[in-house]
């Protein structure tokens, strides 16, 4: 998934180390092919499940916070 972000310039090699997980089977889901072309929009991406022992609270905040610093 990581050589994916970073064909299509959605994050730059530098900027990312992949982290190895359990239990999900990526065989088992579609990869989405259309991406945004338009580079100017903020991205967030959060791979996990929406529960406040993941960190979604804190996650919410920090994109909330970069969205208001940097739109």
């Amino acid at each position: 998934m990581i050589e994916l972000f970073h064909l299509h310039h959605i994050v730059d090699q530098s900027k990312t180390y992949l982290v190895n997980g359990s239990g999900i089977d990526l065989q088992e889901f579609e990869q989405k092919k259309n991406f945004n072309e338009d580079s100017s929009t903020m991205k967030f991406l959060l791979s996990a499940r929406l529960v406040k022992e993941k960190g979604i609270l804190e996650y919410i905040a920090a994109a909330t916070e970069l969205k208001k610093q940097f739109s």
